[in-house]
């Protein structure tokens, strides 16, 4: 149940919406032909409960798509990690180091083996000079 809790709360959203209908229809048959309101309060009942249960179940649907969406970037973005080395994961994530940039080049074939070199040379004399 906790494994797929976007799905879960998207399919009680529908749930909850089909009840709120029933209810509102319920409620206005009730007062249209039970009641001494009349007619139109039992129409009135029935269109507003319908459109707030069509608003709530937009609303909670929406909260499940969104916890699907952000299950999505997490599983994407840990397993991208857990391919990644710990070396190279901090690299990465050192998105301002000119030494993360050089050796992102140099993996491309952008720079040469002699360029990356005085490159790290640089840095660990120098630092991160920016």
């Amino acid at each position: 149940m906790y494994g797929k809790i976007g799905k879960t709360i998207k399919s009680l959203a529908a749930v909850i919406a089909v009840l709120e209908v029933l209810v509102a229809v319920v409620a206005g048959v009730v007062c249209m032909f039970g009641g001494s309101t009349g007619i139109i309060t039992g129409i009135v009942i029935i269109v507003l409960g319908t459109v707030l249960a069509w608003i709530s179940f937009v609303m909670i649907y929406g909260f499940g798509e969104l916890i699907d969406i952000a299950a999505k970037i997490e599983y994407n973005t840990s397993s991208y990690e857990d391919k990644a080395t710990c070396e190279q994961a901090d690299k990465v994530s050192d998105k301002n180091s000119k030494y993360a940039e050089a050796e992102r080049l140099r993996e491309e074939g952008v720079i040469s083996e002699e360029d990356y070199k005085k490159q790290e040379a640089f840095e660990r004399l120098f630092g991160n000079k920016s």
